[in-house]
């Protein structure tokens, strides 16, 4: 079954309203889109609120939950609830106009609305605000590049015809916001167009000159939810007057020194000359010899001396303790 561009639900062929290379609309999204009474960009406002009272809902909900890290992840999301919204709307806009909740045993819930206005608008169907817009001043030009890319034929009965036959119907009437883009025309014949409008239609078309520019203007910004980035603040400084600078005299430049290859230092005892004492020394040398040896042997003694008396005083002390000893027992036996 061929599959409506807008509601992405599967049609028969009879439902089908207008198949061109560009566009597949079924006649429920085409009563739809004549019929709406907001523009595209109302229509995301409208989704916007309705997702902020649902989201609000569902994280007082969560903050009284069992887990504490789902309570404190929805009180954290509560106290930034702008900057959540903001972070979290788009990505949601986008999934359900990408997304299809329609399954193929017809389960599931249809888009709403608003989303089918807006994927009507992102195809190139619907202006961003609304307004009646006019013809472009090379209408003729274009609507006869039209018929001759759709073969020359009517889109609806299939009849070839000739260019003057065929005129260039606007799926969305131009009073209904419609765009003046090939995507929202389709080449019908006289009786064709005639059936799609409930008054008489004219040389050119089925509705009368608008109102405004006939030029499309831009497309809807799913990521402009964000708020603004703050402006700029300009500071104006007061002058503030340079104090005059002495010159400062840089030195000449100087070559660097001239680094000397290392030299190993010679041991100056290497070279030491033997030194010869005088005969007077050699004759006293024995006896200060001596005189050496006699000190190291009182040092010797001295040492000796001062163990034996540190004996001699432990030893007395031991036996005043043993004779104390013996008079306490003899004390005790009594």
């Amino acid at each position: 079954m061929p599959v409506c561009r807008i509601c992405h639900q599967d049609r028969s062929r009879g439902n089908i309203r207008f198949t061109t290379p560009r566009i597949r609309i079924c006649r429920w999204c085409v009563s739809l889109l004549n019929r709406a009474e907001y523009s595209p960009a109302d229509a995301k406002e409208r989704l916007k609120a309705n997702y902020r009272d649902r989201a609000a809902i569902g994280l007082i909900e969560d903050t009284n939950s069992a887990s504490r890290h789902v309570a404190g992840r929805a009180r954290a999301r509560l106290l930034n609830f702008d900057a959540y919204i903001a972070e979290q709307f788009p990505r949601w806009l986008e999934r359900q106009i990408e997304g299809n909740s329609i399954q193929s045993n017809g389960d599931g819930r249809p888009p709403s609305p608003e989303i089918k206005l807006i994927r009507a608008h992102l195809k190139g169907l619907v202006r961003l605000h609304l307004s009646y817009t006019k013809r472009p001043p090379d209408w003729a030009m274009k609507s006869l590049r039209l018929k001759n890319r759709d073969g020359l034929a009517c889109s609806r009965c299939k009849n070839p015809l000739p260019p003057d036959e065929l005129h260039a119907h606007h799926i969305v009437f131009r009073s209904r916001s419609g765009a003046n883009n090939a995507t929202n025309l389709v080449v019908l014949c006289i009786p064709c167009h005639q059936l799609q409008h409930d008054h008489p239609i004219s040389q050119w078309g089925g509705e009368p000159e608008g109102v405004d520019e006939s030029e499309d203007g831009l497309f809807l910004e799913i990521y402009d939810i964000a708020p603004n980035p703050a402006l700029p603040v300009e500071i104006e400084l007061p002058q503030v007057l340079a104090l005059p600078v002495a010159p400062v005299s840089t030195p000449p430049a100087t070559s660097p020194p001239r680094i000397r290859p290392l030299q190993l230092a010679r041991n100056p005892l290497s070279h030491r000359r033997e030194v010869r004492l005088p005969p007077v020394a050699t004759q006293l040398a024995p006896q200060l010899m001596s005189l050496r040896q006699d000190k190291d042997s009182e040092a010797e003694y001295s040492a000796w001396t001062v163990l034996l008396d540190l004996v001699n005083v432990l030893s007395l002390v031991f036996g005043m303790l043993l004779i104390i000893g013996a008079a306490v027992l003899l004390l005790v036996a009594r």
